[in-house]
C-alpha cells in the first residue's frame, strides 16, 4: 500500500496517508478534518548506475573552479563517494597538498 501527500486546501497544512486500494472512507485533512484536499507529487529516488555516476562528477569537474580549495574539497569527497571509498580530511588535505604518499598503508 502506497504512502501519499496531501494538501489541505482549507487550513494549507501536508500530511501523508496511507492509502489501500480498497479503501472507500472519504479522504479527509487530518488536522482539520476537511474534505477538499489535493494529492501532491511525492519525491522519490533513483538508483544510478556506477557509470551514470561518473559522468555526472566529471560534468561537475569540468565546471569546477580550480582556483577555489574548498570547491575542490568537496569534489574530491563527492568523487570518493560515489566510488564507495570515504576519504579522511588527512587524506584529503594530503592529495591538496601534493604529498603522493597520503592516504598510502602499503610499501
Amino acid at each position: 500500500m502506497p504512502i501519499y501527500e496531501y494538501k489541505c486546501t482549507e487550513c494549507h497544512r501536508k500530511f501523508s496517508r496511507l492509502v489501500s486500494s480498497q479503501d472507500a472512507v472519504p479522504l479527509t485533512c487530518k488536522y482539520c478534518n476537511s474534505t477538499h484536499v489535493s494529492r501532491l507529487m511525492s519525491r522519490f529516488a533513483r538508483h544510478r548506475s556506477q557509470e551514470d555516476a561518473m559522468d555526472a562528477l566529471a560534468e561537475k569537474l569540468e565546471t569546477a573552479d580550480d582556483s577555489n580549495p574548498s570547491a575542490l574539497r568537496q569534489m574530491a569527497k563527492e568523487m570518493s563517494s560515489e566510488l564507495g571509498e570515504e576519504i579522511s580530511d588527512e587524506e584529503l588535505e594530503g592529495i591538496l597538498e601534493g604529498d603522493d604518499t597520503a592516504g598510502d598503508d602499503e610499501i
